[in-house]
């Protein structure tokens, strides 16, 4: 989903585009399409966990300095988790996709100010 969003945002115009995600191999992938695609489209690749609210504090400061503002922010990150029925899911199993696919969406958007 974040590369189709990243290739979308270039095909509309957006000039530069930073990249957050866990897996360096997937976000150099995602780069190096946009670079074939869209040469002019500057990207910045940081690492960053979600579930991590310092990971992610981090990596937006570091885009807003090397961009100088934060346009757009689109939060793809996600998990399904174990299947469980509810009432028999691990906690560490729920915690692990509330931390994730809530607050995770939800951290994004308190950094991006």
């Amino acid at each position: 989903i974040g590369k189709g969003v990243a290739l979308a945002f270039a095909r509309c115009g957006v000039k530069r585009l930073a990249l957050l995600g866990l897996e360096a191999k997937g976000l150099e992938s995602t780069r190096s399409q946009l670079e074939l695609n869209y040469p002019n489209v500057e990207t910045i690749l940081e690492p960053a966990d979600v579930s991590d609210e310092s990971s992610i504090q981090n990596a937006i400061n570091r885009v807003a300095t090397d961009f100088e503002r934060i346009d757009y922010g689109v939060n793809c990150a996600g998990i399904e988790g174990a299947r469980f029925l509810t009432h028999k899911m691990p906690l560490e199993n729920w915690q692990k996709a509330i931390d994730i696919n809530q607050m995770g969406a939800g951290s994004n958007l308190w950094h991006c100010e």
